[in-house]
């Protein structure tokens, strides 16, 4: 779900997705302000500038289609057809080569990196041996102790473990499709004594990964942890959440439940405008 401030829809846009023939990937978010524009790469924290003219090409191309597009540029800057069309497409090629959009004209110009696809789909059993098995492991245990009313700080541990890889190994869709593939339970009413479980969950996520592990821990390990155990083990009802910061651009990810944001300090998650929400 698109979510903007009063503020940002005054000053910029944002888009998702396209028309159909050229659109933009999944966790891939298009920013365009009135100077610039630029392309976030959530799934793996890349960023990709643009300036005036570069945002407007791909604006109408996303929102109108190419030959829409190259009929309005054409028009607006009094240049020729032709040239429009070709810095249109090696726009698009750019962009599609960094794996940015998808465009079924392109695609067929990209069998290598069809075939790594195949590739991932055929290995769908390793991703469940290596994350989905132990995730659900972990979840059978931890619900056996719920009783502690805090979740284990060397399982904690293991799960930032199995984030940081899936992230990097997998990228940011796959990753938050394991770590939601749970067995479904009854979602719990928040109440008085719930909020005892959430602070401690989020306590506990948040001091573990402030910790020298053998890896750094960013803000999308910790909002996948702390929404899998706030949703597959305490089944409660929880919102990951990605937002972005203008200026400078950047990208966050936290959780939030029953009103209180979790897995980071509010006051950084102000300053990021929420842009996805996953529930």
């Amino acid at each position: 779900m698109m979510v903007q401030s009063p503020a940002l829809q005054r000053q910029s846009r944002i888009l998702t997705g396209g028309n159909g023939s050229i659109c933009l990937n999944e966790d891939v978010i298009f920013f365009i302000s009135p100077d610039y524009g630029t392309v976030l790469d959530f799934d793996r924290g890349r960023f990709f500038g643009l300036d005036t003219i570069g945002s407007k090409m791909l604006a109408l191309t996303l929102e109108y289609g190419t030959n829409t597009a190259i009929t309005h540029l054409t028009g607006e800057y009094n240049a020729p057809a032709k040239q429009i069309e070709q810095d249109l497409e090696a726009l698009l090629k750019q962009l599609h080569k960094k794996h940015l959009i998808s465009s079924t004209s392109l695609a067929q110009s990209s069998g290598f990196h069809a075939f790594l696809l195949t590739i991932v789909n055929w290995t769908e059993w390793l991703q469940n041996l290596l994350f989905l098995i132990p995730l659900r492991l972990i979840t059978k245990i931890n619900r056996l102790a719920l009783g502690s009313k805090q979740p284990s700080r060397f399982q904690v541990s293991i799960l930032l473990t199995l984030a940081w890889f899936s992230l990097r190994l997998l990228g940011w869709k796959r990753s938050l499709i394991i770590f939601k593939q749970q067995p479904d339970h009854p979602k719990k009413q928040v109440v008085a004594n719930s909020m005892e479980i959430i602070v401690a969950v989020d306590h506990v996520v948040r001091a573990i990964a402030a910790r020298k592990l053998l890896f750094p821990v960013t803000c999308k390990e910790r909002a996948l942890v702390g929404y899998y155990l706030l949703q597959a083990v305490y089944d409660y009802s929880p919102t990951l959440v990605v937002g972005i910061n203008c200026y400078p651009f950047r990208g966050h990810a936290w959780v939030e439940c029953a009103d209180r944001v979790l897995t980071d300090d509010v006051d950084h998650c102000e300053q990021f405008t929420p842009v996805a929400r996953y529930n």
